[in-house]
């Protein structure tokens, strides 16, 4: 499972030993859905990569 989430709290659930969540953990601070979106787009294939190589918590900043 992947969650992409802004919220700290998964962050805490994807690095416990006994999880197999995959976290995309977007920090970026309050912006509009555009530039939040834009941000993602940018960095999106280097998420999928990270995701596919087993990492557990991909930050988005």
């Amino acid at each position: 499972m992947v969650l992409i989430s802004k919220d700290e709290d998964f962050f805490h659930i994807a690095g416990r030993q006994d999880s197999t969540v995959q976290l995309v953990w977007i920090r970026l601070g309050n912006c509009r859905k555009k530039d939040l979106f834009a941000a993602i787009d940018r960095v999106w294939a280097q998420v999928l990569e990270r995701l596919d190589a087993g990492d557990r918590v991909i930050e988005i900043r």
